[in-house]
């Protein structure tokens, strides 16, 4: 029984380093690919997070974003001070960078508006160092969703079932009109209350749709609670379906102001204002 001539050898050898350099290769594609997912779910994740923290005003004001290339950081409130003491940095996986921040306040910081969640909708992109072409994309829209999928998704209707309570303090029964002002285009709508009282005046729901600006707008004013001293009120304002301005008001009194963006502001007579 011969042995192994020496080109045999090297060709054994030659083999083995071959078999050894692809499955090299490939663990090294594998982990980046995990790594590249991974940075997608930490950015969708801590995006929520800080969602979740503005809709309950966690210390107050709740928690945004900064978003940098190599890494996130926490920040309270709206205002990013890179030298504030309570900012937490949140790094990215290895191998993995953001490449680019695409907002529609052009800006590299992500915030959530208090009570109704609501942000500048845009999407931020994450990529591979080493393969720039290999990204992973994480969306916002103006409701304030997450989702890494296509923008073509979160274009879709997404039900937004937030809604605001109004405890007014005094009561709309026998109240004329529900009028809606709104602007870019500037229109007011206005609308008879009577037919949405019912029989004896202890509730009222309205709901309407407006076209403004070749956009509609639908919106649901509703009680939960009405007497002769006290109205507890409800608006959903769902912002999947409302991109104007507008302010709410019954028989000229301010109720509250919602901004194209959905931020809401109580009116003068709009009393205490909390999100359901």
């Amino acid at each position: 029984m011969r042995g192994f001539s020496v080109i045999e050898l090297i060709v054994v050898i030659a083999i083995a380093g071959l078999l050894t350099a692809t499955a090299t290769v490939s663990f090294s594609s594998f982990r980046s690919s995990t790594n590249l997912e991974a940075a997608g779910d930490l950015v969708k994740t801590t995006l929520e997070k800080s969602r979740l923290s503005a809709l309950t005003k966690e210390d107050g004001s709740g928690w945004s974003v900064k978003i940098n290339s190599n890494n996130l950081v926490w920040f309270k409130g709206q205002t990013y001070n890179p030298e504030d003491s309570t900012n937490k940095l949140v790094g990215l996986p290895d191998g993995t960078q953001v490449s680019s921040v695409n907002l529609e306040n052009s800006g590299s910081a992500v915030f959530f508006n208090t009570l109704t969640g609501t942000t500048s909708p845009g999407n931020i992109v994450i990529s591979l160092l080493a393969d720039p072409a290999k990204t992973n994309t994480v969306y916002l829209n103006r409701s304030g969703v997450v989702a890494r999928s296509s923008s073509s998704v979160l274009s879709k209707p997404i039900t937004d079932h937030r809604h605001l309570h109004f405890n007014l303090g005094w009561s709309i029964q026998g109240a004329l009109e529900l009028k809606f002002i709104f602007s870019g285009p500037a229109q007011t709508e206005t609308v008879v209350m009577a037919p949405y009282f019912n029989a004896d005046g202890a509730s009222f729901d309205y709901s309407g749709e407006f076209t403004v600006g070749g956009s509609a707008q639908k919106i649901r004013v509703h009680t939960h609670s009405l007497t002769a001293a006290d109205t507890l009120l409800s608006i959903s304002h769902d912002m999947t379906a409302n991109t104007k301005a507008v302010e709410i008001l019954i028989d000229n009194k301010s109720i509250v102001s919602y901004t194209a963006a959905g931020v809401a502001t109580a009116g003068a007579f709009g009393g205490t204002m909390t999100q359901q």
